[in-house]
């Protein structure tokens, strides 16, 4: 008989002790919401959530990369648009200085307006945004114009610099000013500072040129614009398809570690049944005594 107890003991405690786990684990599922609170709880389901969350925070990180890159590109097309506005003005001052009837007096006074508009452009050549000059390539701390004696410098790079948007995608953030600035032919600030010069000088043909060489800088201008809002549309698209990825891995996250809630209230219910019944049997078996066996 006393083996026999002692089996009952340990049979009683055995079943106690595990209704308990599974009433608490439940109890958790329900404050959490989660069907997975610990590894154990499910070894498989746990170690994909795992990989989906790292994934999760990645595209994070590429969203976060877009809207830098966004910024960036906005404030360059802003300045490029600003650039178009001088050069649309410039237009109106060279035809003005390329009729008839201006002689030397009118076009001295519309050098000065020139002279005006080359320190504009010098200006925006020199935007700075987060931090950054815009304009001067990898050189992002360099002032990129500087002037002297009325001669304009580049004192940034060419390079290029390249935002991480996707696993395999990058987006150029910059278009260096030798790049905007010079289309080849020339230099936009030497352009303006030849103009002021023919305009002092008086120099109808040379002017006329200047029209020609004008018109040239303005469809330059306008194609780097292009690529700037070419860039932008495309991180749009990105940044709406990493959104929607983003999404999917929340869904598919939560697919695996959220909790049926209907489920658990209805697990919990009769855990805490079964819970009961054990407790009860045990309370019985501990107050079985000789004389109950006897009869």
């Amino acid at each position: 008989m006393r083996a026999t107890e002692s089996m009952w003991y340990r049979d009683s405690l055995f079943s106690i002790n595990r209704n308990k786990l599974e009433f608490a684990k439940t109890i958790q599922q329900q404050s959490s919401g989660k069907r997975i609170n610990t590894f154990s709880d499910d070894p498989a389901g746990s170690s994909f959530v795992v990989g989906l969350n790292d994934r999760k925070s990645q595209i994070t990180q590429f969203i976060t990369n877009v809207d830098r890159t966004q910024t960036l590109l906005s404030n360059t097309e802003t300045a490029i648009s600003q650039i178009q506005n001088v050069l649309n003005s410039a237009v109106t001052t060279l035809s003005q200085a390329t009729t008839g009837t201006s002689g030397p007096e009118e076009r001295a006074l519309l050098a000065v307006d020139i002279s005006e508009k080359k320190k504009q452009l010098l200006d925006i050549a020199n935007t700075r945004v987060m931090d950054r000059y815009v304009f001067s390539g990898t050189n992002i701390d360099t002032v990129p114009y500087t002037e002297t004696a009325g001669v304009v410098t580049y004192n940034g790079n060419d390079g290029l610099i390249n935002s991480q948007v996707g696993a395999s995608i990058q987006v150029t953030t910059n278009i260096p000013g030798s790049e905007l600035f010079n289309d080849g032919s020339g230099d936009l600030f030497t352009f303006f500072e030849n103009v002021q010069t023919h305009m002092t000088n008086n120099d109808s043909a040379a002017l006329k040129n200047d029209v020609t060489r004008l018109g040239e800088i303005i469809k330059h201008i306008s194609t780097e614009r292009g690529i700037v809002g070419n860039r932008i549309a495309e991180t749009t698209t990105i940044k709406t398809s990493l959104k929607e990825f983003s999404t999917n891995v929340t869904a598919t996250i939560s697919s695996i570690e959220d909790a049926n809630m209907a489920e658990v209230i209805s697990n919990l219910s009769k855990e805490e049944l079964g819970l009961q019944v054990a407790l009860q049997a045990t309370a019985r078996i501990q107050s079985t005594t000789l004389f109950d066996y006897l009869g």
